[in-house]
């Protein structure tokens, strides 16, 4: 606003509810006119109207002033109006009246163009801070983070930034939480569900989890035969029918090497009928591999969570059972008697 008077030997005004406040108006102190209001008319049209407004007879602190102003808006509503204002002393020849409002409205166009500009500017700005601070608490580890709506609702390139890195927020949370491999969630991940799944059975009455730690029969046996790549492949398609058995209230886990975790937020009941038909599809089940065909079974110890229990509680009272059915021939199911 300084530099504009100084270029244009017009005085500028930011006026809110009435009143100045922001403007180079010189007072007579030597200091600025902050605070003064203007006429009532101009009120009227300028902001409640939301019109342009020119006026030749302006009256400000008892001096005549050429005045234009311009209401600045949010959407619809009027929130401010800009004041461009010039002494009728300094205006001494016709031609100069004629021209001072032109000289105005294009003084008051330029800074309109300004604080658009800087608005927009603004907006950039704080829309890259809010992607900035997404990806620095997807390296936080806070991999639950969202990106902010701001970013998203405009279709220009700091959107599609924020896209791209809303992507890289995927790579990260399934490296994260899923084994590569099997695409299955990993320990990590399976425990935090597991904890979940716990935490809801202890406030509802009727809410079950059940748990299955299986281990793949013999599957050292086809590493040391057929080798690593078999073996892999053996993982994948047991990781598959685990997928396909625990879409709806359940989730399965890669829990470490050929042994996995699956968990049903159901009844010990329940969870067997769909353990049994999991089991059969598995020993039906033909894996080919570089003209190899393999087949496995596996064995699973089975058990239901109770009020109280850790999670290494649990899953030990699953593991105890799943060594029982190894030692009683594998190829089996075994639960609590």
């Amino acid at each position: 606003a300084e530099r504009t008077k100084e270029n244009t030997g017009s005085d500028i005004s930011i006026i809110y509810d009435k009143q100045r406040i922001l403007t180079t108006l010189p007072s007579d102190d030597g200091g600025h006119l902050t605070g003064t209001y203007i006429e009532n008319d101009i009120v009227y049209d300028a902001i409640m109207g939301g019109n342009e407004y020119y006026s030749s007879i302006s009256s400000i602190d008892g001096n005549k002033y050429y005045t234009y102003y311009v209401p600045l808006k949010n959407g619809e509503k009027v929130v401010a109006v800009l004041e461009a204002a010039m002494p009728n002393n300094q205006v001494r020849t016709g031609a100069a009246t004629i021209s001072v409002k032109i000289v105005l409205v294009f003084i008051i166009a330029f800074l309109v163009i300004l604080l658009l500009s800087s608005a927009y500017i603004k907006n950039l700005v704080d829309r890259l801070t809010l992607i900035r601070n997404f990806i620095g608490e997807l390296a936080d580890n806070r991999v639950d983070s969202k990106m902010p709506e701001k970013v998203l609702k405009k279709n220009d390139e700091i959107a599609a930034i924020g896209d791209y890195a809303i992507v890289v927020g995927k790579k990260v949370r399934q490296l994260i939480f899923h084994d590569p491999l099997t695409g299955l969630y990993n320990r990590r991940a399976g425990m935090m569900e597991l904890s979940k799944y716990m935490e809801l059975a202890d406030i509802k009455e009727r809410s079950h989890v059940t748990l299955a730690l299986g281990d793949i029969d013999h599957f050292k046996r086809v590493n040391d035969t057929f080798g690593h790549d078999a073996g892999d492949a053996v993982l994948v398609e047991c990781s598959r029918l685990f997928k396909e058995y625990t879409t709806k209230n359940a989730f399965s886990v890669r829990w470490g090497g050929e042994e996995f975790l699956l968990v049903f937020n159901d009844t010990l009941e329940n969870a067997l009928v769909i353990l049994e038909a999991l089991l059969d599809e598995v020993r039906e089940t033909v894996i080919e591999h570089e003209g190899t065909t393999l087949s496995v079974t596996m064995t699973f110890g089975v058990t239901e969570y109770e009020k109280g229990m850790t999670i290494d509680q649990l899953v030990k009272k699953a593991d105890d059972l799943l060594y029982e059915g190894k030692e009683g021939g594998r190829n089996q199911i075994v639960t609590e008697k």
